[in-house]
C-alpha cells in the first residue's frame, strides 16, 4: 500500500511540474504546452454566459483600451497587474493513474494573467472583442502534447478587477487535485476511498443480515431429514422389550417370487373392473374376504360398531424366492389393453417403460382423490397393514401375491413407500397410485419420513422430464393423510403421535396439502417420534426432528383415540415385527433384506384379530 501511494504521489508531482511554468509566482499563465508539431488542438468551443431573463441588447462595440492594465487574482489570491487578460484555467490531464485498484484523472487549476502563446495556440487566446469585453469561456483539447498524453483545457477570460477569483471548473468525471498541496490531495483520496469502503461494507452487512434472517426462517420451517430419521435402527434396550418369540412362528412353507403365471395373472386381471364400473364395484367388494387365488388366509365375522377386543395370533412365515430384491430391467411384450394398471400388472416386478404424460396424469388424479380424504382415516377391519417398502418393487409384488390383490383385499400403507436410493421407487409409487385410482376404497396411504423428504430421479430421463415428475410426485405426496383408526381398536401411524393433539379434531383440522416448507409440529411428531424404554411420556430427541415417547404416552394415546393398540412403522426391527409393552405397540418393517433378513405385514380380520405375516428374505 505504501509503495502504491508513493508511486501515485510521484506521478502527480511530475504532472504538476510539467504542466505549470515558473511564472506562476508572478501570476502569468503560459499556454506554451506543445512540444512538437504532431500535437494538435481539437474540439474548440467558446461558451458565452447564459442569461436567466430576457436577453438585453448588446452594448455598442468598444475598442480595447491601449496600454491598459487589469488587476487580476493570482494563485495566492493577491492582485497583480496584467497587460492582456485575467485568466482562470482548468487543465485536465486524462492520463489515468491507478490507486487502490481504481483509476483517477488529475485536474490542475490556475489563476493569473494570460501569458504569450506559440503559433499553434493563437486560436484559443483571450480576445477582448470576442464578447465585446464581457467574460466568456473557451473549451479545447490538446492531443499528443507529451508522449501521447491528452489534455483538456477550459479557460475563463475576463477584464475586470479580480474577476477570475471565484470561478470553479469542477468536472464530476475526474478527481481534482489542487496544485498547492499534492499530499493533502492524496490524503483526501484515501479518505474518500475509506468512506466509500465503509458505506459499501455497511450495505453488504445489512444485506447479509437480511439474507441470514430469510434463510433462518426457511431452514426452521423446512424439515431437515437426518440419516437417523431416514434409516432408524431400533435401540438395543428397546429390543430387549421384544415380546416376539421365533419359536411361535408357523412355517407355512409358502414361497413367493412376485412373478405370476398366466393362470394367476388371468385371475388377477379378471378382478379389475373397467374405469366406467370403478365406483360401483369398489363398493360391492368392500365386504369380501381378502385372499389370493381362492386361498383364504384369514376369515371372521365383521366387527360391530363398538370397540372390539384385540387378539394377536401366532405369526405366519413365508419365504422369498426368485430374482432377489433389486429391480431389474427387461424387455417384455404387453398384450393387455392400453391401461396403465393392466400393463404394470402384466409387466411384473421389473423396470417399467412409463409414458411420461400418462404418469403425470396418474399422480394428478391420485392427488385429487387423496384431497377428498380426511387427515385421520376411519377404516373397518379386513385390511392388511404394510410398513416401509422403501422402493422395493419386487417385494410389493410379493406382498400382493401373498395377501391378495384388490378388490379381494384392502391395504393400508403406513408410509415409507419410496426411497431416493432405490431404483424401484417410481414403479412402487406408480403401482400403488394406479390401484388407488382404480380402487379408492381398497387402497389407503399415509405419509412418512421419505414422503416428507425431497424425492429425486436421476440418470433415467431427461433432466427437464425428471423435474416435472419430481414436482408432480411432491404435489401428490403433500395430500397424504397422517393417521388412521381401524375398527375403533387400532391406531395406525407412521412413527408416533403428538402431545399437542388433545382430541381427534386436532388431526382432522390439519389443512392439506402440506408442503415440505410448511410442515407443522403435529405432523413432525407423527412422522418422527420414536419409542424409548427410558422415557415415560415425552422427551426431546437431539438426534431427530421428533421426540422420544414412552409407555405412559402410549396409554394416553390409546385413551385419547379410544383404541387398544398402536401400529407403527419407520424402525428397522428384528424379524420385521416387534411387539412391546404387552402388545400395546406393534412395530413392523416390510422390506426384507433391507436393514434386516425379514419383513412383516399385519393382516387384520373383520373381528379385529391381528395375524403377523413374516416374509423371510431370499438366501443368496
Amino acid at each position: 500500500m505504501k509503495a502504491q501511494q508513493l508511486f501515485l504521489i510521484l506521478n502527480l508531482f511530475i504532472v504538476l511540474v510539467t504542466s505549470t511554468t515558473t511564472s506562476s509566482e508572478a501570476g502569468i499563465i503560459s499556454d506554451d504546452l506543445l512540444n512538437d508539431n504532431s500535437s494538435t488542438i481539437t474540439n474548440v468551443t467558446i461558451e458565452l454566459p447564459a442569461t436567466t431573463s430576457a436577453p438585453k441588447p448588446l452594448p455598442q462595440k468598444r475598442e480595447e483600451p491601449e496600454k491598459s492594465v487589469f488587476r487580476c487574482k493570482n494563485m495566492t489570491n493577491q492582485l497583480v497587474d496584467c497587460k492582456t487578460a485575467c485568466v482562470a484555467k482548468s487543465s485536465v490531464d486524462e492520463t489515468n493513474y491507478e490507486f487502490d485498484h481504481q483509476k483517477y484523472g488529475v485536474q490542475i487549476m490556475r489563476r493569473g494573467c494570460e501569458g504569450h502563446s506559440n503559433f499553434n495556440l493563437k486560436s484559443v487566446e483571450c480576445k477582448y472583442e470576442t464578447n465585446n469585453g464581457l467574460p466568456y469561456s473557451i473549451l479545447y483539447s490538446i492531443a499528443n502534447y507529451e508522449k501521447n498524453r491528452f489534455l483538456t483545457v477550459r479557460k475563463y477570460c475576463c477584464w475586470t478587477v479580480g474577476c477570475n477569483a471565484k470561478n470553479d471548473f469542477r468536472n464530476p468525471r475526474y478527481v481534482f487535485v489542487p496544485r498547492s498541496n499534492v499530499k493533502k490531495a492524496i490524503d483526501s483520496l484515501q479518505v474518500d476511498s475509506f468512506f466509500y469502503f465503509v458505506i459499501t461494507a455497511v450495505v453488504l452487512l445489512f444485506l447479509a443480515i437480511f439474507a441470514a434472517q430469510k434463510y433462518y426462517v426457511y431452514a426452521t420451517s423446512r424439515i431437515q431429514v437426518k440419516r437417523t430419521d431416514y434409516y432408524n435402527e431400533a435401540e438395543q434396550n428397546l429390543k430387549e422389550l421384544n415380546e416376539f418369540k421365533e419359536e411361535s412362528m408357523i412355517d407355512t412353507r409358502v414361497k413367493v417370487t412376485g412373478c405370476m403365471t398366466i393362470k394367476d395373472l388371468s385371475k388377477v386381471l379378471a378382478l379389475f373392473p373397467d374405469e366406467s364400473r370403478n365406483s360401483k364395484l369398489s363398493k360391492t367388494h368392500s365386504d369380501d374376504v381378502y385372499a389370493y387365488a381362492g386361498n383364504d388366509m384369514l376369515k371372521g365375522a365383521k366387527c360391530s360398531t363398538h370397540r372390539c377386543s384385540i387378539e394377536v395370533e401366532r405369526p405366519l412365515l413365508a419365504h422369498c424366492i426368485g430374482f432377489g430384491h433389486e429391480i431389474m430391467n427387461t424387455d417384455r411384450v404387453i398384450l393387455t389393453p392400453k391401461d396403465l394398471l393392466y400393463r404394470m400388472v402384466e409387466h411384473g416386478p421389473y423396470q417399467f417403460p412409463f409414458d411420461i404424460i400418462e404418469l403425470l396424469q396418474l399422480f394428478e388424479e391420485t392427488a385429487y382423490i387423496l384431497g377428498t380424504e380426511p387427515s385421520l382415516l376411519k377404516l373397518e377391519g379386513g385390511i392388511t397393514i404394510v410398513g416401509d417398502l422403501r422402493g422395493r418393487y419386487i417385494d410389493l409384488h410379493r406382498w400382493l401375491q401373498l395377501t391378495g390383490w384388490p378388490p379381494n383385499n384392502k391395504l393400508l400403507f403406513l408410509g415409507g413407500m419410496i426411497d431416493v436410493e432405490q431404483k424401484g421407487s417410481l414403479e412402487t409409487l406408480a403401482l400403488i397410485c394406479a390401484l388407488k385410482c382404480r380402487f379408492p376404497h381398497h387402497i389407503y396411504m399415509l405419509r412418512g419420513v421419505p414422503e416428507a423428504s425431497e424425492f429425486t430421479i436421476s440418470n433415467r430421463y431427461d433432466p427437464m422430464i425428471c423435474r416435472s415428475i419430481q414436482s408432480s410426485v411432491a404435489r401428490m405426496l403433500s395430500y397424504l393423510p397422517y393417521s388412521a383408526v381401524i375398527g375403533q381398536s387400532i391406531l395406525a401411524t407412521y412413527s408416533g403421535f403428538s402431545p399437542l393433539v388433545r382430541s381427534k379434531q386436532d388431526l382432522l383440522a390439519i389443512q392439506r396439502p402440506v408442503r415440505l416448507d410448511s410442515i407443522g409440529k403435529i405432523e413432525k411428531h407423527i412422522m418422527f417420534n420414536q419409542p424409548s424404554p427410558t422415557v415415560k411420556m415425552y422427551r426431546p430427541n437431539p438426534l431427530s426432528e421428533g421426540d422420544h415417547f414412552g409407555k405412559h404416552a402410549i396409554l394416553r394415546a390409546c385413551k385419547l383415540y379410544n383404541v387398544r393398540t398402536v401400529v407403527r412403522a419407520h424402525t428397522v426391527v428384528p424379524n420385521g415385527y416387534m411387539p412391546i409393552w404387552h402388545h400395546r405397540l406393534l412395530n413392523i418393517w416390510s422390506a426384507p433384506a433391507l436393514g434386516g433378513a425379514q419383513g412383516a405385514v399385519l393382516c387384520v380380520s373383520r373381528d379385529m384379530s391381528i395375524t403377523p405375516v413374516i416374509l423371510r428374505a431370499r438366501k443368496y
